[in-house]
């Protein structure tokens, strides 16, 4: 029987304008799998850690488990994989906790089947895990847990994704804003439900550029440029009922110095972009304060953008 632990990092999508476009690999939060393979058929999971309670251990039902059926389905492999999932990414959350596990399992039995396939191709199959928890298939934060750092996905079978990695020395931090507490099932379809389907086209103009800055931000390193990308007028006011205390949030970012706030992924968590860690440790503090003061518990934690999945190979 064949063996990996595989470290799947939590990532941040949209980033404000880049719905289903943009996402980012985060640093520091992250799940892992303890991934086996042997002779026979079928999936079996089990899961552990501080989340294990709230994600489904049948693997139909959860995002790992739906990956790993589509890869070997795709690769036309027989084998029985298990799964241990160690769940330290909180669900429901906007930190691509499903992603994570599907990019996570997907990575680790490309690498002990000997699979030669191309990065696009194992992000389509990563992203059909995301059915288990979103209802529909989505690759912006499997990308960024695969991948690592800052990704471009346009949508097609196999998607198109473009890593961005910033330069040597860039210094790009990232505080969140994390709510505690009961988390609500379905958030993520109830999420994606509030997207408009008819907009301004000035709204279309002012969110294509917003975009093209955080792009050229995470190419250039330049935080700064990022964070005065991270300006949505389409999805994100639609959503902002969402976040507890949205506005308050966003103003006490701003206050503490963020360059730049949105909602991470679906939300509720909130993200904030700075040009150094002790302004990130400041404004996750500040939006952690806002939603308390809201009345929701949260937790602020520093973060930076980050490398995809990978073998851990000492404990973790």
């Amino acid at each position: 029987m064949a063996s990996i632990r595989v470290i799947a990092p939590a990532s941040s999508a949209n980033l404000g304008p880049g719905y289903d476009v943009l996402s980012m690999a985060l640093d520091g939060l992250h799940d892992l799998l303890e991934v086996s393979v042997e002779e026979g058929s079928g999936i079996s999971l089990e899961v552990k850690g501080t989340y294990a309670g709230e994600v489904p251990e049948d693997p139909a039902r959860n995002s790992v488990g739906v990956a790993a059926s589509e890869l070997l389905r795709v690769s036309g492999i027989r084998a029985h994989v298990h799964v241990v999932l160690h769940k330290e990414i909180p669900p429901s959350s906007g930190l691509g906790s499903s992603g994570a596990g599907a990019a996570g399992v997907v990575w680790a039995l490309s690498r002990m089947l000997g699979l030669n396939m191309d990065e696009s191709s194992l992000v389509e199959i990563a992203g059909s895990g995301e059915r288990a928890a979103a209802g529909a298939v989505h690759y912006d934060n499997v990308a960024a847990s695969l991948l690592g750092w800052f990704n471009i996905v346009r949508p097609g079978s196999p998607p198109r994704v473009v890593t961005v990695r910033p330069p040597e020395g860039a210094s790009i931090h990232v505080a969140l804003a994390v709510p505690i507490g009961p988390r609500a099932d379905g958030k993520t379809r109830a999420a994606r439900a509030l997207v408009p389907h008819e907009v301004p086209i000035e709204s279309v103009v002012w969110n294509l550029a917003s975009v093209a800055m955080i792009v050229a931000g995470a190419a250039r390193g330049d935080a700064a440029l990022m964070g005065t990308g991270m300006s949505d007028l389409i999805v994100e006011p639609a959503r902002s009922s969402m976040v507890p205390g949205y506005s308050r949030v966003r103003r006490a970012a701003m206050e503490a110095g963020a360059l730049g706030v949105a909602i991470s992924g679906a939300g509720p968590s909130m993200i904030a972009l700075t040009g150094d860690a002790e302004a990130a440790g400041r404004v996750a503090r500040a939006m952690a304060e806002a939603m308390e003061a809201e009345g929701t518990a949260a937790v602020g934690i520093p973060s930076r953008p980050g490398p995809g999945c990978r073998e851990a190979r000492d404990s973790v």
